[in-house]
């Protein structure tokens, strides 16, 4: 029975949960199509009691004016003013709608999903789940990892007693570490093969769907293949998993023989609390090592004279991090956030610069007024460490949604595409040769910024030496001197605004031999390709039966209005149709998209309706509806 406006639908709120819109939900309110809880619907007897009372305005009292222009035939008699309303997780969810790239958050709305472009998420377990390749499956694997990482490639080569970081191992012999998210395939047949040291194993399933069928499975010393046909152009859903037994550590997944670029895999994080967080082992962005999702205490920690754990960072005194993702502001308005750093730090609200100083310290800074609207917003924040202590918050200042450190839900690691990055290091490069950066670099990208660096080994007696780094004819010269051994750390702009290219090479002469032992490249970019948010979205209801107790027909639609959480540069619009039966929906014409207020005068009155809503993105920048209002008459 659908929710009209003289029906009071009650709701037991036990534990609570973030509502985006300041409220709090029950903790059985899903944000996901998956988690939208079958049996969180609307009273079931809602609308037929007969002591129900009737909305004062709604024209069904006592009191109600038969209109004046009801016919005298067989279906004459007075009209009735109802509404239809979704504004819950319950409402939209109910009855099995179908989603495309949208999703029903826990606060009552839906919304496009979000992701993190370029990468699959993981979870890690310290126990060997699987001793067989070729006969395991995803059943073996945990439903929700104890925690999230982010896997930046999917190959792994690892010596005995190593592991992976960022997703909570922490011994080097039985582990089990798996992947999963979406990866983009063409249409057509594709050849596919694994390695792995010890099991491993490989599922896909087809757009949209959650139907996986296990394409690879091999052990160590085996090569499995297989060729896979994909119907469509799309994100087809992957899942992997490597078991290991100690020993050496080998995964190669190969897609029609080449590498599979991260540029092909993304993670859906609308559900995921937190900020993705990326650790380099040296200062100022040098020598990336892991990258995890940091829920509790994301942007607000003080290591004292330590290291981040699980980014695989070796040294207390010399490495950087980067926090990326998006924070949901819930009031509008006029905020600044504060920066705590010991000791540099870069800060970009929305693909923006605002504040930034990479020298050695302690600081605590707070910014220029910030106008941030409802909803989400990327942040980046960088900390790099020189010496002594480490530190590394990032709060609200002041603002309408009060000050204080950012609560984990109002934390996503979708990161936006104004301030992305791809890091190479390179070992073994003597004198008078070049230190070769090969990037996994995504189409349509342009340099914003460069980090880059070397360890410097040359005799006792030092060395006149000069180094170069190239790029697309570009070349910047980064040091030419007498020096001893040690390491250096550069940020040259001579790049700044170039196409983003593959191959980058770092150039060393001395007169008096050496080598670099490691050289590190980081790059950073923007690709307006890689926004969280897909730039189509639609959303359709199930088909709702319009009349209640005691109404014997649909007399006439008045207008369907829209609440939107509205962000820039994308818009909202629905479409409606009827049938005289739920199955014949399906074959009845869409309206056209329809404003919120639009007439519903065209639309054929029949008992049951269903509406569509669909959504249109800059792919950085997410609305959502809140709430769809049906107006209508009844007989």
């Amino acid at each position: 029975m659908n929710r009209v406006v003289f029906v009071l639908a009650a709701a037991s709120l036990g534990a609570c949960a973030f509502d985006p819109r300041g409220q709090s939900v029950s903790p059985d309110a899903s944000d996901d199509q998956d988690a939208a809880d079958p049996d969180a619907t609307t009273d079931p007897d809602a609308g037929t009691d007969p002591d129900a009372t009737p909305d004062p305005d709604a024209g069904a009292g006592p009191d109600a004016t038969p209109d004046p222009d009801a016919g005298t035939g067989p279906d004459a008699g007075p009209l009735t003013g109802r509404m239809m309303i979704d504004d819950t997780a319950a409402d939209f969810g109910r009855d099995g709608p179908t989603y495309v790239e949208t999703r029903v958050e826990a606060a009552g709305a839906v919304a496009p999903r979000a992701y993190y472009q370029g990468s699959l998420c993981a979870g890690g377990s310290n126990s060997r789940l699987f001793d067989d390749g070729t006969t395991a499956t995803w059943a073996v694997i945990p439903a929700t990892p104890s925690k999230y990482g982010l896997s930046r490639t999917v190959d792994l080569n690892l010596p005995s007693g190593g592991f992976p970081a960022g997703v909570g191992i922490t011994d080097g012999g039985d582990w089990t570490l798996w992947w999963f998210g979406e990866l983009y395939l063409t249409a057509g047949a594709h050849n596919l093969d694994l390695t792995a040291d010890d099991h491993a194993f490989l599922e896909l399933a087809p757009p949209g769907s959650d139907s996986f069928t296990t394409v690879l499975g091999t052990n160590v010393g085996t090569v499995d293949t297989a060729t896979y046909n994909a119907p469509t152009t799309g994100w087809y859903g992957v899942r992997m998993a490597l078991a290991q037994r100690g020993g050496g550590v080998d995964l190669y997944p190969r897609l029609d023989g080449v590498t599979i670029s991260r540029w092909l895999t993304r993670c859906r994080v609308d559900a995921i609390s937190g900020l993705a967080l990326t650790g380099w082992d040296e200062a100022r962005w040098n020598d990336v090592r892991g990258t995890t999702i940091a829920s509790a205490d994301a942007a607000n920690v003080d290591w004292g004279f330590n290291r981040p754990g699980d980014l695989g960072i070796t040294a207390n005194d010399t490495f950087a991090v980067r926090w990326a993702g998006q924070f949901f502001i819930a009031t509008g308005g006029t905020y600044r956030l504060q920066v705590e750093s010991d000791d540099g730090y870069r800060l970009w609200i929305d693909g923006q610069a605002i504040i930034s100083n990479l020298g050695d310290g302690i600081f605590d800074v707070t910014t220029g007024d910030l106008t941030l609207a409802t909803g989400w917003h990327d942040v980046v924040y960088d900390t790099t460490e020189s010496a002594l202590g480490a530190k590394s918050r990032l709060s609200i200042a002041s603002g309408p949604d009060g000050a204080g450190p950012f609560p984990a839900a109002r934390l996503r690691p979708a990161e936006g595409r104004a301030e992305r990055f791809e890091s190479a290091t390179v070992g073994g490069t003597n004198a008078g040769g070049t230190a070769v950066f090969t990037l996994d670099t995504p189409n349509g990208a342009v340099v914003t910024g460069v980090d880059t660096g070397y360890l410097i080994d040359v005799p006792g007696g030092g060395a006149n030496i000069t180094t170069t780094l190239r790029s697309m004819g570009d070349n910047t010269q980064l040091e030419s001197r007498f020096r001893f051994d040690g390491v250096e750390r550069f940020a040259p702009t001579a790049f700044t605004g170039d196409a983003l290219t593959a191959t980058w090479g770092l150039s060393f002469m001395s007169n008096n031999g050496g080598s670099l032992p490691e050289s590190w490249l980081t790059v950073r970019f923007r690709d307006d390709d890689l926004g969280p948010t897909p730039t189509t979205a639609t959303f359709v209801s199930s088909v709702r039966d319009l009349l209640t107790t005691g109404d014997t027909a649909v007399a006439a639609l008045t207008a369907i209005q829209f609440t939107v959480r509205a962000a820039a540069g994308a818009n909202v619009m629905i479409a409606v149709r009827t049938c005289d039966t739920p199955s014949g929906c399906d074959a009845a014409p869409w309206s056209g998209e329809l404003a919120s207020g639009a007439s519903l005068a065209a639309v054929p009155a029949r008992r049951y309706l269903q509406y569509r809503l669909t959504f249109n993105t800059d792919g950085d920048h997410e609305p959502a509806v809140e709430r769809v209002q049906l107006d209508y008459q009844t007989r």
